[in-house]
Order: structure tokens, then C-alpha cells, then sequence
């Protein structure tokens, strides 16, 4: 195969062929008038038998659950452009569809509903959430299951909300939609943001989902492309990137990747990767012909790391202990001790005797450090960052590695990925100590 081939041929069909569109993660909180989906995306999406799209962001209400993290919202008119645009169904179970609660999430669903798309990935409770929408295309009887990994909103036996991708009853959802349908689809949210490769931890989950019946999956999440792999003949695509997130101001998150997947009755033939880009708000297909072949080519490079496991291995330990030192250590020390520079502009009635946030303040930096903990992909980079760097687990970094990780994370990182911030932290350090008399 090409480094830079668009088609993924997967089998040689030889009976009839339909045709499934997914597209990424959807974010649209823009004025009503002229759709943002170009027209040359958009007969792509209508064509296909069909289209499926990740809904981020729910339609906002005067309700809202604890959660770390900014909360995103949908315009109200955003399904009925989905629905006219040719989309067939939106997944929700991802970590912002539960950010104006219950009464959001159902304004939601029923404004999909009223717009004829179908939603699945949420529901009243855990076995609800992750009920698969079952369909017939051509004959052929599918099943599309949708779940997340763990955040904020998801379903409890008794609490409505998200699907939770890790909960053993997500097993078996599979397990029972391999028994009653031809083929198993699933649309997996997880992953780490703006990070290149997903963690080794995520790829097992997904592989492991693969083995109890999922024919086909396809995540994102990460707001990034990402590679692919066959294994053991399931095609998992682990990060679609963005479709359209109007709410991010990262310029490198504004190409994404789309799939139009041809299949020969239950089997997956052929994927064609659809490269799409923002441009003036709007998404259309990413035509520049040279920015397309760099595009494709890095999609290629990533993928190929999947070949040699500790190759793949070395890539994830050299990410893990970037992204830990730039992202998670401030973090941590935030929500243990606090960041001197924040504790600077706070006023010291807001700080207890140990230096710690009251109020409001503290409950923020206490679920920031909840999700970090509890989520399966935050936890598997730090967990991954620290036996490599305490020397608990073998180190199969080199400095190629080192090297090549560097050129990954700038398709992906506005700012450089700093390795050693302790000097910095040394200086604000002093600096907090002076103004706080400590």
C-alpha cells in the first residue's frame, strides 16, 4: 500500500455493497442560516446508506452535574441541520452530553428526534445507555453500539446519563448484538485530547471488544486524527479527529478525518479516508493536493507503528512522559497543593492555613483531579509515564524514538511539549513563597 493511498481495501466484495459515512466529533453553536457542512461533504453524507456523526455538545438548559472542564453546547436549530445535511444517527455518548444534566440531555434527544435522527449512547440507565440501534441496510441486519470511556454523566443502574465502554456490561452488549445481528458496529468515544497515538491500555480495550463480536470500530475524542490497525481481520480506527468544533482555538485540530466504508453484506470491503478541514467556520473536503498527500502520508506513518508492538510500546512510553511532564504534573499539584502562579491572583482570604482553595475553587481543582484518577485513558498515561520514569517498568525508548515522537507531536501541539518544567516550577516556586510570606 501507498503511503499516501486514500483506500484502505479491506476484502474483494462480490455480492452486493452498502455504505456507511462516519464523521468525527461535532461541535456547531453558530448563528441559523447557511448549513456550515459544504456541499461536496455534504453529498457524501446523503449518498451514503448510512451516516453517522458525533453530537458533542448538548442543546443547553438551566441544569448542570459537577465536572471538571468547560462545558460546550449546541445551538437548538444544530439537529435540524444535521437531519437536512443527510445524517441518519448521532452517537452521545461522549464526555460533554451531560453537561446541562437530565433536562438538557432530553431537550436534546427529542430535538434529534424531532429532526429524524436517531441517538443512541445515552439513556435512563446503564442497560438503556448502551442498548444498540438495530437496523437493516440492504438486507443486512446491523447493530451500532455507542459508549464512552468514563468522565462525567455516565449511566448508573439507576441514574441516567452515558455509556460506559469499560463497565462489563459493555461486554455484553456486544457479546448479545453479536448473537442477534449480522454485523456489530461500534462507535468508541476515548483517548487522550491532542495526543497522537491512543494508549496501549485503550488499544487493548478496543481489541478486546473486537474478540467478543465487534466487526467494525471506529473512535475519537482525542479532537486528532489518528492511525489504524487490522486485528485479526477487525478494522479499528482508533481517532476520527474533529468534524467541526467551533470551540477550539487550537489551529492543528481544524483537519479531521471521515470514513466512507463500503461493505459486501456484513464483511467491511473498503475504507475510504475522507480528510476534511474548517475553513471560515464551515467544514469542507480538504482538496489542496499537496497538504492532502502530507496528511494521508502522516496517517500512514501512525498506523504502521501498529505493526511491531514494542516499536508501538517505545512511541507510547516517549508520549506519555511528554505529555505527563507538560499537562499532568501541573495538574496534580494543583489539585494536591495548588499552582503558586493561580494561589498569586487569589485573594488570601480564599486560601486555608495549608494553602489550599475554598469554596467553589477547591470543588474544581478536586473533580479535575477525580477525572484524571477515574478515567481509563488519563490514568494509563500517568500510569505509563511514571513506571518509566521511576524505572518500575522496562524502558524501550531510544533517541529515534525520541526524535520521531517529537515530529508526531507537532502535527498536534501548538506549544512545545516541555520535558523538564522543574526549573520553571523552581522559580514560581520562590516567587509564591515572597508574596504569600510562606
Amino acid at each position: 500500500m501507498d503511503a499516501t493511498d486514500d483506500v484502505l481495501r479491506l476484502v474483494e466484495p462480490d455480492g452486493e455493497t452498502w455504505s456507511l459515512y462516519v464523521a468525527g466529533d461535532f461541535v456547531y453553536d453558530g448563528p441559523t442560516g447557511p448549513s456550515p457542512i459544504g456541499d461536496t461533504v455534504g453529498s457524501r453524507i446523503a449518498s451514503s446508506d448510512l451516516s453517522v456523526l458525533n453530537l458533542e455538545a448538548p442543546i443547553p438548559a438551566d441544569d448542570s452535574i459537577p465536572k471538571a472542564g468547560p462545558k460546550k453546547e449546541s445551538a437548538p436549530g444544530v439537529p435540524a441541520l444535521l437531519g437536512e445535511t443527510g445524517f441518519d444517527a448521532v452517537t452521545l455518548a461522549n464526555n460533554h452530553a451531560m453537561d446541562y444534566g437530565l433536562e438538557g440531555l432530553t431537550e436534546t434527544v427529542e430535538a434529534c428526534g424531532d429532526a429524524g435522527l436517531e441517538t443512541l449512547g445515552v439513556g435512563t440507565d446503564r442497560s438503556d445507555a448502551l442498548s444498540p440501534l438495530y437496523l437493516t441496510i440492504d438486507g443486512t441486519e446491523i447493530a451500532l453500539v455507542n459508549a464512552c470511556q468514563r468522565e462525567f454523566g455516565v449511566a448508573t443502574g439507576s441514574r441516567p446519563g452515558t455509556a460506559w465502554i469499560d463497565h462489563p456490561d459493555a461486554d455484553r452488549t456486544i457479546e448479545r448484538a453479536n448473537e442477534r445481528a449480522e454485523v456489530v458496529i461500534l462507535i468508541a468515544h476515548g483517548g487522550v485530547e491532542f495526543v497522537p497515538l491512543p494508549p496501549v491500555q485503550w488499544q487493548r480495550r478496543l481489541r478486546r471488544l473486537t474478540e467478543l463480536g465487534a466487526d467494525l470500530v471506529v473512535g475519537h475524542h482525542p479532537h486528532v486524527p489518528q492511525g489504524w490497525e487490522r486485528y485479526e481481520g477487525t478494522p479499528i480506527f482508533y481517532s476520527l479527529g474533529n468534524f467541526l468544533f467551533d470551540h477550539t482555538v487550537r489551529p492543528k485540530a481544524q483537519w479531521g478525518l471521515s470514513l466512507e466504508i463500503t461493505f459486501d453484506g456484513p464483511t467491511p470491503a473498503a475504507a475510504e479516508l475522507v480528510l476534511t478541514e474548517e475553513v471560515d467556520g464551515g467544514i469542507q473536503l480538504l482538496e489542496e493536493e499537496s497538504r492532502r498527500r502530507e496528511c494521508l502520508s502522516h496517517l500512514h506513518r501512525l498506523s504502521g507503528l501498529f505493526d511491531d508492538p514494542d516499536e508501538y510500546a517505545a512511541h507510547w512510553q516517549e508520549m506519555a512522559v511528554r505529555i505527563f511532564n507538560q499537562r499532568y504534573s501541573g495538574w496534580l499539584r494543583r489539585a494536591a497543593g495548588g499552582n503558586p502562579v493561580t494561589f498569586l491572583r487569589q485573594p488570601r482570604e480564599h486560601l486555608t492555613q495549608d494553602g489550599l482553595w475554598t469554596g467553589e475553587a477547591r470543588q474544581e481543582e478536586l473533580l479535575l483531579l477525580l477525572n484524571v484518577v477515574r478515567n481509563g485513558s488519563h490514568r494509563s498515561l500517568m500510569e505509563t509515564a511514571l513506571a518509566v520514569q521511576s524505572g518500575a517498568s522496562v524502558d524501550r525508548r531510544t533517541p529515534e524514538v525520541e526524535r520521531r515522537v517529537r515530529e508526531l507531536l507537532s502535527w498536534t501541539e501548538d506549544q512545545p511539549v516541555y520535558d523538564r518544567p522543574t526549573t520553571i516550577e523552581r522559580k514560581v516556586s520562590d516567587l509564591s513563597e515572597r508574596f504569600l510570606g510562606e
